[in-house]
């Protein structure tokens, strides 16, 4: 599980695909520290994004799920990083929410929502999965426990992130779907015009 650094790198970029899309040079702030020299790490095969607030009930909710999922696949070639789109939310916040949900994920600070606006994220928590030649193959739920918000299911019939994951490491052929992500919506600050 990584720590939580105090310093944090700044300006570092984000690149990937989305529908035919190339994103780069996206600034973010990344809390966390950079890779240490250590075990060999597993080829790349795939990442997930996923959309958070340390707020939001549902996204605390699934940071179990999220847990559980970066202990199996992270060591089998998936990338994780949760990206925080709000535009007040803060270092020391994501640092407890961290601490508090033992939360493993790299965490973004998207102060200018940039990352949210150009994958067109709605909610929190939402996902997005790439393969290793960052296509997206998958946006939307974490799993079906959310009929809809405040509307807990008593047992999880799908296990949406899972079983996308399960099959992009098994070098299954994956068809992008898309499911509708059941959180908080996502208040996007409103452009400053140009004067």
């Amino acid at each position: 599980m990584p720590s939580f650094a105090q310093k944090l790198p700044i300006g570092m970029h984000f690149r990937t695909m989305f529908f035919g899309f190339v994103l780069s040079s996206l600034p973010f702030v990344v809390l966390g520290e950079e890779a240490k020299k250590g075990p060999k790490q597993p080829v790349e095969v795939g990442s997930v994004c996923v959309f958070m607030d340390t707020g939001c009930p549902i996204a605390r909710y699934h940071t179990r799920t999220l847990r559980m999922l970066h202990e199996e696949y992270s060591k089998k070639g998936i990338r994780f990083t949760a990206v925080f789109p709000a535009a007040n939310t803060t270092q020391e916040a994501i640092r407890a929410f961290a601490e508090k949900y033992k939360f493993p994920l790299k965490a973004i600070l998207d102060p200018e929502q940039t990352r949210a606006r150009t994958l067109k994220a709605t909610v929190v928590p939402e996902v997005f999965v790439f393969d290793q030649n960052q296509k997206l193959i998958y946006r939307g739920r974490i799993d079906d426990r959310f009929a809809s918000v405040g509307k807990r299911r008593p047992v999880t019939r799908t296990h949406d992130l899972a079983d996308v994951l399960r099959a992009l490491t098994a070098g299954e052929q994956i068809e992008t779907r898309r499911t509708e992500p059941i959180g908080c919506t996502i208040t996007f600050r409103k452009k400053e015009k140009s004067p």
